[in-house]
């Protein structure tokens, strides 16, 4: 329809045809721009709004590496973990004739039992029993620690 009126005005060279033609021109550039600021827009807020949930994200992550309030124990030991089936049917405790040490460790998480058992019994590095559990060497190492010392502490015997 535009061009019609388009080939109209080259022929005829009307006042009328041409302010026809600027009337839909302009009505068409408003257009053109209304949209293509409309999708600057959204794509601005988007990003926007991307890095405000990131931001959210960073500010209130969940930390549970933290120590509960008055002990050595992390909030990460607190949680059961499902996802592994045990290692074998031993266990820790099967190892141990003492009573009291048997009391001892029978306190600990499954996690830091596993580590003890894989470290003490299956004779395991810190590096491959990281790799079996899939934590970081330093997380199983902090884990022996706090099991020792939680094992000492049972046991009344003093760290020199």
């Amino acid at each position: 329809m535009n061009q019609s009126l388009l080939r109209e005005y080259r022929e005829t060279r009307n006042e009328n045809v041409r302010l026809q033609l600027d009337t839909r021109f302009k009505s068409f550039y408003f257009k053109v721009k209304t949209i293509s600021y409309l999708s600057k827009l959204i794509h601005f807020e988007a990003i926007h709004f991307d890095q405000k949930i990131r931001q959210n994200h960073e500010r209130f992550s969940l930390i549970l590496d933290k120590n509960v309030e008055g002990s050595e124990i992390r909030l990460i030991d607190l949680i059961e973990d499902n996802s592994q089936e045990e290692l074998s049917m031993n266990q820790l405790e099967d190892y141990i004739t003492d009573e009291k040490v048997y009391s001892a460790v029978s306190s600990l998480t499954n996690k830091q039992k596993r580590i003890l058992y894989l470290m003490f019994v299956k004779d395991k590095k810190e590096k491959e029993i990281s790799s079996i559990l899939g934590i970081s060497q330093q997380a199983v190492s902090k884990q022996k620690k706090a099991a020792i010392k939680k094992i000492r502490e049972r046991l009344d015997i003093n760290e020199k």
